[in-house]
């Protein structure tokens, strides 16, 4: 499933290069991301000049931790 994270035009999204699953990809000027590929390692947000947040990325954390069991 394809998130929005930042819905503001980011010109150099640094967000992009950090992500290490591939996850984050720029549509009609928005910076989006693979929830699927995606496994919340924080590295975007970290990253990110504009202090946008993927506000679905702590339930994913936390949906993938519960998975592994």
């Amino acid at each position: 499933m394809i998130n929005v994270i930042c819905p503001q035009y980011c010109c150099i999204p640094y967000c992009q290069p950090v992500c290490p699953a591939g996850a984050i990809s720029l549509s009609d000027k928005m910076v989006c991301v693979d929830s699927d590929k995606c496994y919340a390692c924080g590295l975007c947000k970290a990253a990110c000049l504009t202090w946008s947040r993927d506000r679905n990325m702590e339930k994913r954390s936390l949906e993938r931790m519960a998975a592994k069991g």
